[in-house]
């Protein structure tokens, strides 16, 4: 004989012996409350990237780059120079870092102290003689160690009488130590994401959602547009030259099942409204059963979202400039459950308007850390341009086999409904605290009768009680 328990704990809180359908955790903080045990982070210091590696973190931005402790405490063993201005930044699996940046920087990589690596060389091909720099605005690792780019060059003016301007986008493969890589097939795309997928493909966001083979060749049978939306451009000299910069797609997100979050300033997918955020198929058509809010801009500025992060129960944080007639003030960040509808136990993150009144801060990275908390990045957020956030207790799991299914709180009696497998014995146990050892019985055997079984037991005395069903199996 053996006993199998299920893994979804249920806490009972007495609150003034008020009636609850759901549990409740004294020791769990308010879903979307700061976390004060995260160092502070100096004012004025925008994040734009937040990389994990073990329990550290890699934070970049215009101020350059960063190590820190799992709880945001400066790691002096890391010390680059002449790192400022990252665009784009990636972590080799060894601990060695590559930075993107604006102009005249180019692809970098750095050793796990910080000092530049003297082993990589990026230099991308000259094709005129007008065409000089780089500006890198994306990077991504494949898992052969190899290194994907993508960014603009920089182009002088033919009369010299005006501005440079950048044009001229391009996706370059790398082997590891920097060289071009000749094998890789040209792809000229505005890219502001990169994600390399579980088989090798490679998924570009940026005007467009594209997805290339491995080898760079477009996969045809991946179709993901259009994505349209308001449409604004550099500010280069001549009219006719200027590239439009400014890309629809911020920010991707792939789900366990290969769905694909996509975030940024579009209006439209495929001929339906989604702003600012959709999801689409493993093949790129859109999942009209994920229907996100309609992001507004009314009187002020463009919505968007600038930044994805999925929990393990399906529930999506999401940050950007985010307006809705579904609540009130301009967020900074929301929560989605997993269907797209907003998650009402997640409180509004609410900008404000700066000393000048005309800008609001926007995050530009979300990293989970454990599960109960979130690490945001970004620029002039009420918040700090790095905190951390509590996220609360996830979402019980799905129940597609034994799990509960019911929890009802009344003045002196509790009753748990379960997933059950008819004729199955099933037990109820109960105890005050986890610090207990011992699991105290709250019933006799209990035979299922059907594929869900209930029971109803008094209310213990005290303020709290942990209760968990066991079955028992031959």
């Amino acid at each position: 004989m053996k006993t199998t328990c299920i893994t979804v704990w249920l806490i009972v809180l007495c609150m003034a012996c008020t009636t609850s359908t759901q549990p409740l955790s004294a020791q769990s903080p308010v879903p979307g409350s700061i976390d004060p045990s995260f160092a502070m982070w100096p004012t004025r210091r925008p994040v734009q990237f937040i990389l994990t590696q073990s329990n550290d973190l890699f934070v970049a931005g215009p101020f350059g780059a960063a190590r820190l402790t799992a709880d945001g405490v400066h790691n002096p063993a890391f010390a680059p120079t002449s790192i400022a201005g990252v665009t784009a930044l990636a972590l080799q699996p060894d601990g060695k870092l590559l930075a993107g940046f604006r102009q005249f920087g180019d692809v970098s990589r750095f050793l796990p102290d910080g000092s530049l690596d003297s082993s990589f060389n990026f230099v991308p091909p000259d094709v005129h003689w007008r065409i000089v720099s780089f500006w890198t605005t994306a990077l991504a690792l494949q898992p052969d160690g190899k290194i994907l780019v993508a960014g603009y060059r920089l182009v002088l003016p033919r009369d010299f009488d005006n501005d440079a301007y950048w044009a001229f986008r391009q996706v370059y493969r790398l082997s590891a130590d920097g060289s071009l890589d000749s094998t890789f097939a040209t792809n000229y795309a505005t890219v502001r994401v990169l994600a390399v997928l579980a088989d090798d493909r490679i998924l570009l966001g940026g005007n467009h959602l594209t997805l290339l083979h491995p080898d760079g060749t477009t996969d045809t049978n991946f179709v993901a547009g259009p994505f349209l939306g308001p449409l604004r451009y550099d500010e280069s000299p001549n009219e006719n030259e200027r590239e439009p910069l400014v890309t629809k797609i911020d920010c991707l997100a792939i789900q366990p099942d290969g769905r694909i979050l996509v975030g940024g300033s579009f209006t439209n997918v495929q001929g339906h409204t989604r702003t600012c955020l959709a999801r689409v198929l493993p093949d790129g058509r859109l999942d009209s059963s994920f229907t996100p809010p309609t992001f507004t801009g009314h009187d002020f500025a463009q919505s968007r979202v600038t930044a994805l992060a999925l929990q393990a129960d399906g529930r999506i944080l999401i940050g950007g400039l985010l307006r809705t007639d579904q609540w009130s003030g301009i967020r900074s960040l929301a929560r989605l459950n997993p269907d797209g509808s907003v998650d009402a136990t997640f409180p509004p993150m609410i900008e404000g308007f700066d000393d000048d009144e005309d800008h609001l801060g926007i995050p530009s990275a979300i990293v989970i850390q454990d599960e109960t908390r979130a690490v945001i990045g970004g620029d002039d957020l009420d918040f700090g341009d790095l905190f951390r956030i509590h996220l609360g207790e996830l979402l019980p799991p799905r129940c597609d086999g034994f799990c509960i299914t019911a929890f009802d709180v009344q003045t002196d009696l509790v009753t748990i409904t379960w997933r059950s497998q008819p004729g199955s014995t099933y037990y109820i146990d109960h105890k005050p605290t986890l610090a207990n050892s011992d699991w105290t019985p709250a019933s006799g055997a209990i035979i299922a009768q059907s594929t869900h079984a209930s029971w109803t037991i008094s209310r213990p005395p005290g303020t709290s009680a942990f209760y968990r069903v066991v079955r028992l199996e031959d």
